[in-house]
């Protein structure tokens, strides 16, 4: 699953709009309309920034990564 799929589930989870989760994380509509569609990869600090706004670890929208062992147990959990 990609990022912008997990934030679009995560957004209507939280029964909020692009335009609503883009008011709380303070950025514009389209630049959620294009993490959604996979048109943009967010930064860190947004994706952060987004987590946040929708009560969410921002692992659990994170792609995993098996670089360390830390990632490999969060993957498995």
């Amino acid at each position: 699953m990609t990022i912008g799929t997990k934030i679009r589930n995560q957004r209507m989870k939280n029964k909020l709009s692009q335009k609503d989760l883009a008011l709380k994380v303070g950025i514009s509509e389209p630049s959620i309309r294009n993490y959604e569609l996979g048109n943009r990869i967010p930064s860190r600090d947004i994706l952060e920034k987004i987590a946040d706004a929708l009560n969410i670890s921002v692992f659990a929208l994170s792609d995993p990564s098996y670089d360390n062992n830390y990632s490999i147990i969060h993957s498995l959990f």
